[in-house]
């Protein structure tokens, strides 16, 4: 994997994966059965891409609440999880695939002494939505495509997915590889990084 070493949120950070999709979007180009998505979202994101692309200007995005409770805890949820697993987290900047067309901001990547061996995904809901989840006791939906997508892009075999809410119990995941389904994605992935191209190379001709 190619680690580009900045800290998540800074403006190397947007840089790193300017006009490039990651793995947070990648439900918005594939969807859980490997196949392309269809209407307005993913439109609106090739367009988003392309134009970080052409302009080096980074979009604008929206922060709900709900998303800024996730960054607030995810410090927390990271060390709690350090503690209760005995792994050593390590937060890394974006990691770009082989491909150099696409990759991930891994929450954290779980540093072993051969090296990187897993990754971290993190999420903190609302504590309904995290009852819901611990009831479940499976990786909710929709993130399949990133968890799998982390993997793709790093080349790992097992990602590690956490539902914390302070004051419940975590649930806690180990993800292995779907190999068929990252190999779906990548394709998918591909086919809209080519119509991204396409548009470009319009666009320069105006």
């Amino acid at each position: 994997m190619k680690i580009i070493d900045c800290e998540q949120g800074t403006d190397e950070w947007f840089s790193a994966r300017l006009g490039k999709p990651s793995a947070s979007v990648f439900s918005t180009i594939c969807t859980t059965k490997g196949e392309a998505t269809k209407g307005a979202t993913r439109e609106k994101l090739l367009n988003t891409l392309v134009a970080e692309f052409i302009s080096g200007d980074k979009t604008e995005s929206f922060s709900s609440s709900a998303m800024q409770r996730g960054i607030e805890l995810e410090g927390e949820a990271a060390d709690f999880f350090s503690f209760i697993k005995g792994l050593e987290c390590e937060e890394v900047g974006f990691i770009l695939h082989e491909d150099e067309a696409f990759g991930a901001s891994p929450d954290r990547l779980i540093h072993q002494p051969d090296g990187y061996e897993q990754g971290l995904e993190i999420k903190c809901p609302l504590p309904h939505t995290h009852i819901e989840y611990l009831m479940k006791q499976k990786l909710p939906s929709a993130y399949v495509q990133q968890v799998q997508g982390s993997m793709l892009v790093t080349g790992l075999s097992e990602w590690w997915f956490m539902s914390y809410c302070p004051n419940l119990p975590p649930m806690i995941l180990l993800i292995e590889k779907d190999e068929e389904f990252c190999a779906a994605l990548h394709r998918q992935l591909l086919v809209f990084i080519k119509e991204m191209n396409e548009k470009i190379e319009h666009i320069k001709t105006l």
